[in-house]
């Protein structure tokens, strides 16, 4: 190939604490020599100036457009008689483009923005990260410019009881490729949208940079130290490993657990945590950057992470956290649901137990404490099998083959040479 593809990523907002893969994915397209321009839909440098970041966003050498503000053309209801500026553009849409439209006008202006971008910019291919505003807003750019394009979908994207089937299905009809993290994940999609799809919606992993997430040489914390990575949100199950820890009290282990994150249950799990008396043993240590993660992983003896699906369907599909746990050789104790059977073998690099059951998550959890003979074999195995099949350099460089499968024209995707 004479000429590598310009790919321009459209994300809902960039750069986000939680969305670790994303980084790395970028870092590791420019190390290929991959030309990027991104696009982010949210202005976070204005909206979340106060959040930490990760140092290795300062590596980022690609330029990071951020589109106007949306919440002042959100609010926007200006009428002239009966003439509603919001209304008319999304009637106008639906009857240029066809089919589903997104429920705000906002998207429309935003695809515009982007498309006018790209090609002035010269983008040869739209790539977005989750299906949901992002997908919808490269895939009206891709109309307006023909551009193809191209999404990734994760979990709340495909999962939540809220997403508009109708025009996921458009979006997988209309792009040029679907990668998606997880085989449970995969097959859900084909669910959705029939066999006609199967050779464009292409499984492959989130990867993890294993120079970075490395085995700690240094002893453990003395007193046990289980750690929790991941948003305080219903799906990650922390409800319930609060609940397991006071079972672990009750039986007499002595032990400290800490939960890094930010979100929504935050006001909720802290008086949980009062009310079953785990002041000094659980501890709610808020967002950190990568950097500091790193770190406690080294402290850890074991990482859980107990995900349930929501109430509103959403669920995680391949948690970060737990290949990055698995890579610096962490034993892991989580939950038989969705994608993360893919990750953790149970009773060779962790263990699983049925989701929403703090009585078997609790006793998973003891039974690695007890045993540091298991321990190091889940530590040895858990990092083989990073390295096997979450390698973030092997990862990208099948990312980029699609990329360049699509730049050819090329209609059959695979993410192999």
């Amino acid at each position: 190939m004479n000429r590598c593809p310009k790919i321009g990523y459209v994300l809902k907002r960039f750069p986000r604490l939680s969305e670790t893969f994303i980084l790395n994915e970028l870092l590791e397209l420019e190390r290929l020599g991959t030309p990027l321009q991104i696009y982010s839909l949210i202005d976070v440098t204005a909206e979340e100036s106060n959040r930490p970041r990760h140092k290795l966003v300062q590596e980022l050498k690609s330029e990071v457009t951020y589109l106007p503000a949306r919440q002042p053309l959100k609010k926007w209801h200006v009428k002239q008689g009966r003439f509603n500026p919001a209304e008319f553009s999304r009637y106008v849409l639906k009857e240029i483009c066809g089919g589903e439209v997104p429920a705000e006008s906002i998207l429309l202006l935003q695809a515009a923005v982007i498309g006018c971008l790209a090609r002035a910019q010269g983008v040869d291919h739209l790539h977005a990260h989750f299906g949901s505003d992002a997908a919808t807003v490269a895939m009206l750019a891709a109309r307006l410019t023909g551009l193809p394009f191209s999404f990734t979908a994760h979990a709340k994207d495909i999962f939540h009881s809220a997403v508009n089937l109708n025009l996921l299905r458009q979006k997988i009809g209309e792009a040029r490729f679907v990668v998606t993290v997880s085989d449970f994940n995969r097959h859900h999609l084909l669910d959705l949208v029939g066999q006609k799809c199967a050779e464009k919606i292409v499984r492959l992993y989130n990867g993890i940079d294993l120079d970075r997430f490395k085995p700690n040489a240094s002893p453990r914390e003395k007193l046990d130290l289980i750690l929790a990575v991941g948003r305080l949100q219903e799906k990650k199950g922390f409800r319930d490993l609060v609940t397991a820890c006071r079972l672990l009290a009750d039986s007499g282990r002595e032990f400290r657990c800490e939960i890094i994150g930010d979100g929504p249950e935050e006001e909720s799990l802290g008086p949980y945590i009062r009310k079953l008396g785990l002041e000094d043993r659980v501890k709610l240590a808020g967002p950190q950057p990568q950097e500091e993660v790193i770190e406690r992983f080294g402290r850890a003896t074991v990482f859980v992470l107990p995900c349930v699906i929501a109430a509103n369907g959403d669920r995680d599909a391949l948690p970060t956290a737990l290949l990055e746990a698995m890579a610096v050789g962490l034993p892991v104790v989580s939950t038989r649901l969705v994608g993360i059977p893919e990750i953790v073998e149970h009773g060779k690099t962790g263990l699983l137990v049925p989701p929403g059951d703090p009585d078997a998550l609790s006793r998973a959890v003891l039974e690695i404490l007890r045993d540091r003979k298991l321990q190091r074999a889940f530590s040895e195995a858990g990092r083989a099998r990073a390295e096997k099949f979450f390698d973030l350099h092997e990862n990208v460089r099948k990312l980029r083959r699609l990329f360049e499968c699509s730049f050819s024209g090329e209609r059959s995707f695979s993410a192999e040479e």
